[in-house]
């Protein structure tokens, strides 16, 4: 199979961060919009008919519509039908789908299996509109993506609509066309693993190193403060932490429950800093779950709907933290901060000193952690991202960075 893109369809994406900050005044509006909206797709199951329309969920998607977005640079293609299989739900809905061509599709490479994320319901559509990141899908894989040489899966419509917060994302099904599979919170990541990972961060980062691009170019891209900011607009995110602190207190260091005072104000100035520091392009949520491996041992990296521009630490940290058993992060933490550096270094990026990049990575531990007490410490109108224990694994070898590491001294609180 090609890995072309066998399609032009991506319109400029010219989304500020404030086109989806809400505030509480027009909160009531948008969930009035949006809400008829999702009754009404309910009723009347509609299917998109040209480019500009985004399906509402996956198996709206006809024949019709995937032919134009698929066969868009072969004109003797056609797509005889599709099938759709399984998938998962947490903040978006996955769903796999086998498309049929005809000879002409066939000989021309265009892709079979892919897999779709939409944002089906209500409650997903409120998530991820609220929080302002249906913009960085889309951004990604219309102007970043075919710049960079790392492994991602590759995307054959990335659009959404700013009214209704209806949003689609369709995917190279890399599970089946590179045998991939997907680290999880309980896997052993080995050395080549993770310096693999590292490989993928490194190659964003030094690409992006402080890029005038970043703000010209990519301007849906938000801050960490703004992040922050945008998801204390709609829930009590310290409350969450912590409620999160609550139900994770048996696995956390000696100590660290009662200093939820402390974190937070690290956790504040360690945003603040990632903000301020030299900007890169950053994932912005590569945690374990969002790597996977090929069947040729590459490590790649998906899910980029928080892409934010800021320093290369908040993306490092999160990565090394999520990924590595208690013991070997201790273990490698120094050597794959050396080994990172010299591949940020070579891919464009500056030589930057160890020991101020010790000190970053010290610091940085703060956002992690309180992401997954956040989502382990979910009310009950939120969806339920991830499996508790998913929740609970992190947030003990994220927690025990933090004190090993001393975030919070190195934070100055």
């Amino acid at each position: 199979m090609t890995n072309q893109n066998p399609m032009s369809i991506f319109r400029t994406v010219t989304t500020t961060p404030g086109a989806f900050a809400p505030d509480r005044v027009t909160v009531a509006r948008k969930l009035f919009i949006v809400g008829a909206t999702v009754a009404w797709e309910k009723l009347t199951g509609p299917t998109p008919k040209t480019l500009g329309d985004v399906p509402h969920r996956t198996d709206a998607m006809t024949a019709g519509w995937l032919q134009q977005v698929l066969c868009a640079e072969h004109p003797n293609a056609k797509v005889l039908g599709v099938e759709f299989g399984g998938g998962s739900s947490g903040t978006t809905h996955r769903r796999a789908l086998l498309v049929r061509y005809n000879d002409a599709g066939i000989r021309a490479g265009l892709p079979t299996a892919l897999y779709n994320k939409s944002s089906d319901s209500l409650v997903s559509r409120l998530t991820v509109g609220l929080a302002g990141i249906l913009p960085g899908e889309k951004g990604f894989y219309t102007l970043v993506e075919p710049e960079l040489d790392v492994e991602t899966p590759h995307a054959y419509f990335a659009d959404y609509d700013a009214r209704t917060w209806r949003s689609s994302i369709l995917l190279d099904d890399v599970a089946t066309t590179k045998g991939a599979r997907f680290c999880t919170p309980f896997d052993q990541i080995t050395r080549p693993q993770i310096e693999g990972m590292l490989d993928v961060l490194a190659g964003v980062h030094g690409r992006y190193w402080n890029s005038p691009r970043l703000d010209n170019d990519f301007r849906w891209l938000k801050t960490p403060n703004d992040h922050q900011d945008q998801i204390a607009k709609f829930i009590s995110m310290r409350g969450q932490c912590a409620v999160g602190l609550d139900r994770s207190v048996e696995i956390l260091p000696p100590g660290l429950h009662r200093q939820r005072d402390r974190l937070w104000s690290a956790y504040v100035t360690a945003l603040d800093l990632a903000t301020k520091g030299s900007p890169t392009f950053l994932h912005g949520d590569c945690h374990v779950a969002n790597y996977y491996q090929t069947d040729t041992g590459r490590m790649g990296l998906c899910d980029w709907q928080v892409s934010l521009k800021g320093l290369w630490a908040y993306d490092y940290c999160y990565t090394l933290t999520s990924a590595l058993s208690i013991e070997n992060r201790r273990a490698w933490e120094r050597d794959l901060l050396g080994y990172y550096l010299d591949r940020l270094h070579a891919e464009g990026g500056p030589q930057l000193g160890f020991d101020d990049a010790w000190l970053a990575y010290r610091q940085q531990p703060l956002y992690g952690l309180h992401a997954w007490l956040w989502t382990v410490g979910r009310s009950r109108l939120q969806p339920k991202m991830h499996p508790p224990a998913n929740c609970l694994s992190l947030i003990e070898r994220m927690s025990h960075a933090v004190a090993d590491l001393e975030s919070i001294t190195a934070l100055g609180h």
